[in-house]
């Protein structure tokens, strides 16, 4: 019984070894542009990618460890026209935490962020203005 018990548990800690984060972000900024984005974080680069108006792009990515103490962040850098915002779009919690949902929001009056399907969205960043 209590090798059955140890196998549970080396089979519960493998299936949460690698905890799946999707990053959502959309664009609801004026017609006809075109919303810039690119994800790093210190220790990789998920790239840059174009989000048209009324459309979403989405990001995915691991946490690694079930237990980090160090808390990687997330961030992305959003343009649009001469507005940009450097966002801290996600931070790794010290325990894993499966099945993350970040949401992002841009439009005209600044950036809105929502983390579950059936909230509203919250409003978080007004747009940096550029030269």
């Amino acid at each position: 019984m209590n090798l059955l018990i140890c196998f549970v548990l080396a089979l519960a800690g493998t299936a949460y070894s690698r905890i799946n984060v999707e990053m959502r972000i959309k664009s609801l900024l004026k017609l006809f542009s075109i919303m810039k984005c690119h994800m790093t974080n210190p220790t990789s680069d998920l790239g840059s990618r174009e989000v048209p108006f009324n459309q979403s792009r989405t990001f995915t990515f691991q946490d690694v460890d079930p237990i980090n103490w160090e808390k990687e962040e997330m961030m992305c850098l959003l343009r649009y026209d001469r507005y940009y915002h450097d966002v801290q779009v996600y931070r790794e919690a010290t325990f894993s935490r499966s099945g993350i949902l970040r949401s992002w929001e841009a439009r005209k009056d600044g950036i809105y962020f929502k983390t579950r399907r059936n909230r509203q969205w919250e409003f978080k960043y007004y747009w940096y203005v550029g030269k």
